[in-house]
């Protein structure tokens, strides 16, 4: 009887390969690789099982930064907060209201995490969840002329709300009055006496500032503060020259957003086809209708770099290199140029803590890209990925291995791929049904 020889396979050090026919692999290739791992000399190993460290109905987005050692999630209409200590399961502390099965983006800038499901906002301030920003006065206030020391021109006015901390809202558009002295004796002897001033529904504003231009004047300057309650506020004398000047006005809260994320003095905010930003070191300040990026095609992936941002649309890849959309300077002003024909699977991006590299599941793998604009397809050679539209991307490290893990949602079978290894997998996952 003849007795052949064991022919030994691996170590797989190409890992998987599903483009090239069966009888075209290497050794040192796989046609597949399920439920393991591949270390960096190419040898398998079982892949972990995973624990139940919190119960939930409909649990999804979960969120950490390590910073302070709290995980984010969502749980159906509940966005809550556990912290990984001792032995699991964990209890979970419901911080906000999110929306049913909405896939919530946070992010974490001066200190706070600020949060976004595509429809709802907020921060967390100490364990506390309240508005992003503050949304400013629906009406702008009445005026009407009173005694003072004001002089002959016209006047523009308008308010703001305050929280604790400083924070303080956009403003509506002024109202105006004209004072005359052909109404008095002389001029000089007018005032203004401002009304219709209406109190913030939010609960943490505890103040108004009230703001009046000079005579002819185009910037109001702080007249006075009131508590958080309907009012009004009498102005004999304006300071033109120490006074504070109105710095919110026209501004808003963040538009709700699929994505979020910091670079440099601001924070940023996808929403379909456009990138919005913020004031420099104001995150609760938007000027939506001026301070955005817009894109051809929705945008699926945005991820920071220390010298630009990678943008990836459904279509396209780009990186945005500078610092600032909005920079006066040349250096910091930020440029456009397109890195890759084809686009990325929604929510896949993914930064990689320990270095300065990000990634995402493009449409074709795998895409790791660096500082500079630097980007490198790393699985488009030897593996064709299936079509998916959404997807997630996890950066792991265990046992000495630095891995990327994606998953992807509704995913189709690729069109690249041989039909060896499209017939194999079907098999593979075929549902063999029990006969009566």
């Amino acid at each position: 009887m003849f007795k052949a020889d064991p022919v030994p396979f691996g170590p797989f050090t190409k890992g998987m390969n599903n483009r090239l026919p069966s009888m075209a692999l290497g050794r040192d290739q796989l046609r597949n690789a399920v439920n393991v791992d591949i270390d960096n000399s190419g040898r398998l190993h079982r892949r972990q099982g995973a624990t139940s460290v919190v119960s939930g109905t409909a649990v999804r987005s979960a969120w950490s930064d390590g910073d302070t050692g709290h995980v984010y999630f969502a749980d159906g209409t509940a966005l809550k907060r556990f912290a990984p200590d001792g032995v699991p399961p964990y209890e979970a502390t419901p911080v906000a209201t999110v929306t049913a099965g909405a896939s919530v983006a946070y992010e974490r800038y001066l200190g706070q995490v600020f949060w976004s499901d595509g429809t709802l906002t907020g921060q967390i301030v100490g364990g506390v969840n309240q508005s992003w920003g503050l949304i400013p006065a629906a009406l702008a206030p009445t005026l009407a002329q009173t005694t003072g020391n004001l002089y002959d021109g016209q006047y523009q006015a308008t308010y703001t709300y305050v929280r604790a901390n400083g924070e303080e809202s956009g403003a509506p558009m002024t109202s105006q009055i004209t004072i005359s002295h052909h109404d008095r004796t002389q001029d000089g002897t007018a005032g203004i006496v401002i009304s219709g001033i209406v109190a913030s529904s939010d609960p943490t504003v505890n103040g108004i500032n009230v703001y009046c231009t000079g005579a002819n004047g185009t910037v109001p300057y702080r007249v006075g503060t009131l508590a958080n309650a309907n009012g009004s506020l009498t102005v004999q004398t304006i300071d033109t020259v120490a006074g504070q000047q109105l710095a919110t006005q026209f501004f808003t809260p963040p538009p709700a957003g699929t994505d979020i994320f910091a670079h440099g003095s601001r924070i940023y905010v996808v929403s379909g086809n456009f990138l919005y930003y913020s004031e420099r070191f104001a995150p609760g300040w938007f000027a939506p209708a001026a301070n955005f990026l817009p894109f051809g095609a929705p945008i699926a992936v945005a991820l920071p770099v220390k010298d630009g941002i990678y943008i990836a649309t459904t279509a396209e890849a780009y990186f945005l290199s500078g610092i600032d959309p909005a920079g006066t300077e040349f250096r910091e002003r930020m440029r456009m140029s397109r890195i890759l024909p084809y686009g990325a699977v929604t929510g896949s991006g993914v930064v990689i803590r320990n270095g300065e590299r990000v990634a995402w599941m493009g449409k074709r793998g795998l895409v790791v890209a660096e500082a500079g604009g630097s980007v490198k397809a790393v699985q488009e050679d030897e593996v064709a990925v299936e079509l998916a539209t959404h997807g997630v991307t996890g950066y792991r490290e265990v046992n000495g291995m630095r891995q990327l893990v994606a998953i992807l949602l509704d995913g189709q079978p690729s069109p690249m791929a041989n039909k060896d290894f499209t017939a194999q997998e079907a098999g593979r996952l075929a549902t063999v049904l029990p006969t009566e």
